[in-house]
């Protein structure tokens, strides 16, 4: 029934579009209205659902937390092994168990209770910031700004008509317990220290075994005097420009 359907509406396609057909209407009887009313289905279009019309799944926003493992199933769930029963559970400490366990399986290996201090990593590591492009170091070893006042002064006169020079905060060096790397590093014709160094027992140490010629100041307050400043500055000369 379907294949007659066909051939008859293409058949019916094929003489409508004849074009030798003369151009007037055609009318059905009264017959073939109530046989294609009955027999013929309109066949309805192939659609698929809309994205919009489609339910859309939503994630939860808040995940319930599974219930926490007490440390004797934890032991037991990382190990393979059952917390000893004979130890109480407020004292049982699961990773002391993992521990002697690796112990067993790889004695070679090296446990630390405690993470290593990479203090001196951190040392090496930064070393390059130690390098000084000077021949003189003047060493400020304390906070007093008429020590500091002075310091510049001397390192204007020594940098004008001597060598180059640079003035560094000793007590950031002994709070760091960084004289000696720093010393490995640089390599001065004179070192020059203010009076505070003396309380500074590393630094006093480091710069008396330094290689460089190595000079106390006195303090601050001696130099108000003309002739301990000329004394001072032959001092410098003598050892700068032999």
């Amino acid at each position: 029934m379907q294949g007659s359907l066909r051939e008859l509406v293409h058949d019916a396609l094929l003489y409508m579009k004849d074009p030798l057909l003369p151009k007037q209407t055609l009318f059905g009887s009264s017959e073939d209205d109530v046989f294609f009313k009955e027999n013929v289905k309109p066949i309805p279009p192939k659609t698929q659902p809309s994205k919009i019309d489609q339910p859309v799944t939503v994630p939860p926003l808040f995940i319930p937390p599974q219930q926490p493992l007490f440390p004797k199933e934890v032991a037991q769930a990382i190990v393979g092994q059952p917390a000893p029963k004979n130890v109480p559970l407020k004292d049982y400490s699961p990773i002391s168990h993992i521990k002697k366990t690796v112990q067993r399986i790889a004695p070679a290996l090296k446990l630390f209770d405690q993470i290593p201090d990479d203090g001196q990593a951190k040392k090496i590591a930064s070393s390059w910031k130690e390098n000084i492009d000077a021949e003189v170091v003047i060493f400020r070893c304390d906070s007093s700004p008429e020590t500091l006042r002075f310091l510049q002064g001397l390192a204007k006169a020594i940098d004008q008509h001597l060598a180059k020079v640079k003035i560094l905060n000793g007590g950031k060096l002994e709070q760091e317990k960084r004289w000696e790397l720093f010393l490995s590093k640089n390599r001065f014709r004179l070192i020059i220290a203010s009076d505070g160094i003396q309380k500074l027992p590393d630094g006093l140490h480091m710069l008396s075994k330094a290689s460089a010629s190595f000079l106390i100041l006195s303090p601050v307050s001696a130099y108000q005097s003309q002739e301990h400043k000329a004394l001072l500055w032959k001092q410098l000369c003598q050892q700068l420009k032999s």
